[in-house]
């Protein structure tokens, strides 16, 4: 029979409990990597959105420009107004917050790529622009005077700059979505990999731990049947001497449960692993050494 002694059982646990903490350790980073992941992915989508929200808005502000020169009415003149300071005060945040985040916008703190990076600094001089203008513009609201002049050369500046803006943010929008992409690629590719490691770990702990440990338990299993199938048949033989045995006070025979008498010797042979050998001792030795001298 084949025994795990203790040097090798305790062998087979560390390695046993190593297996189990690599899978561990692969569950906690997948899920890890997996929220990451969602976070991340969240961001991706906060940032592609409000990218394109940027066009929206520099086109919102160009049309609200035009529509000053053209709209005589005091009240429209005052809703547009009111649409300029808006759409122009989320058009600047939305423009920080998507080069170095903006909590409030939902948009994480970040390093943009050197490629996202090179397209917003080829779109400041346009951006800067219309900014400078739209400046001056609502300036000149706040003093209560829409000077014509100054709504004529704030149009023709948004309407020079913004062709470049809307061509520049489309570029930015596409590089923000293809980075998106690459970075989810990127995750399925690890969590691929986390999960084959697991999967190796796995195959590893069976066929080197748990089969041959379970071969081998499966061995002292049936040995310790058989022994245990042995020890009930000893004990029931060792149960047929105990109690009180009928025997004869003259010949020494014994009575059995077919209530037939036999001789000592026979009866314990029959009902136990005991044999006898014959002798004589000492004592009738001499009596029969007495018993044969000539009288």
């Amino acid at each position: 029979m084949i025994f795990i002694d203790e040097k090798k059982l305790q062998r087979v646990k560390v390695v046993y409990g190593i297996a189990l903490a690599f899978i561990a350790l692969t569950l906690i980073s997948s899920s890890l990597l997996m929220q990451y992941a969602i976070k991340r992915n969240d961001g991706d989508s906060r940032v592609i959105n409000l990218s394109g929200r940027q066009r929206m808005l520099s086109q919102r502000l160009t049309k609200c420009v035009l529509a000053l020169e053209r709209t005589p009415s005091s009240d429209e003149q005052s809703r547009r107004i009111k649409e300029i300071n808006t759409s122009f005060a989320s058009w600047k945040v939305v423009d920080l917050g998507l080069q170095y985040g903006d909590e409030k916008l939902g948009l994480p703190q970040r390093m943009n790529s050197p490629e996202v990076k090179a397209l917003f600094a080829e779109m400041e001089p346009f951006h800067a622009a219309m900014v400078r203008e739209l400046d001056k513009l609502l300036k000149n609201m706040e003093v209560g005077r829409l000077e014509p002049a100054v709504l004529r050369t704030t149009a023709d500046v948004m309407l020079a700059n913004e062709p470049h803006f809307l061509d520049f943010m489309d570029k930015i929008t596409f590089q923000f979505d293809r980075e998106a992409r690459e970075r989810i690629s990127s995750m399925q590719r690890l969590e691929i990999l986390f999960l084959v490691v697991g999967l190796l770990i796995l195959s590893f702990e069976f066929f080197v731990v748990f089969r041959p440990s379970l071969s081998q338990l499966s061995n002292m299993m049936t040995s310790l049947e058989r022994r245990n199938a042995e020890l009930e048949e000893a004990i029931l033989r060792i149960k047929r001497l105990e109690g009180i045995i009928p025997i004869c006070m003259f010949c020494k025979k014994i009575r059995d449960d077919s209530s037939s008498w036999q001789q000592m010797e026979i009866y314990i042979s029959e009902h136990s692993d005991a044999l006898f050998s014959h002798g004589i001792c000492p004592d009738c030795f001499s009596k029969k050494k007495w018993e044969s001298k000539p009288k």
